[in-house]
């Protein structure tokens, strides 16, 4: 009964942000993939659509009576802005960024309700980073290492121990406490 009880309540750890732009042609697949996860937090960060995304995104989570599900609307300045705006609007432990265009593999995913039970800082492709690898970090490099997570290029080089599987934010599950102890935001001035 404990697991059972357990299983259920981690993905309330977790909130997925999903910056949005002019996607109306896809944006149901995301949508329709993110609600087969149970019990997670869906914050659609509106970048100044100017179609019908929003209003698909809306009619979606009304019909399907998503209470942890919102939408925060911005004005068009791009995918890093957008996600930093999710970021201020996470509630729960944990965030994950999906685009609007991903696709998620929910079977997988959903393997690693596990961990959302456990205390960690990132979360990457299957491989848990742990504070016992970052404190041995210095913070400059601890920074410049999570930079390089989220896909922006640093000076940070890891040795042959430690590696990351895939730059960018995708495939990854941050601390929400790890983001904001360590400042750190998706630089907006890059397009991606």
């Amino acid at each position: 009964m404990f697991l059972a009880k357990r299983k259920m309540m981690s993905f309330r750890n977790l909130s997925v942000v999903v910056p949005v732009y002019n996607a109306e042609s896809y944006i149901l697949d995301i949508l329709k993939i993110l609600i087969r996860i149970p019990n997670i937090s869906v914050i659609l960060v509106d970048d100044g659509s100017s179609d019908s995304t929003m209003l698909i995104a809306e009619n979606f989570i009304k019909e399907k009576k998503l209470a942890m599900w919102k939408i925060v609307k911005s004005d068009h300045k791009g995918v890093s802005n957008a996600r930093n705006i999710g970021i201020s609007k996470v509630g729960t432990k944990y965030v994950m960024f999906v685009d609007s265009d991903d696709s998620l593999d929910v079977e997988s995913f959903l393997r690693l309700e596990n961990y959302l039970c456990d205390d960690f800082d990132f979360l990457s492709a299957g491989i848990v980073h742990s504070d016992e690898f970052l404190n041995n970090v210095s913070r400059n490099h601890k920074k410049a290492l999570i930079l390089n997570m989220i896909g922006v290029k640093s000076d940070f080089k890891m040795n042959s121990n430690n590696r990351l599987s895939c730059p960018g934010p995708y495939s990854k599950i941050f601390s929400v406490d790890l983001l904001l102890r360590n400042e750190i935001c998706f630089p907006e001035n890059v397009a991606w």
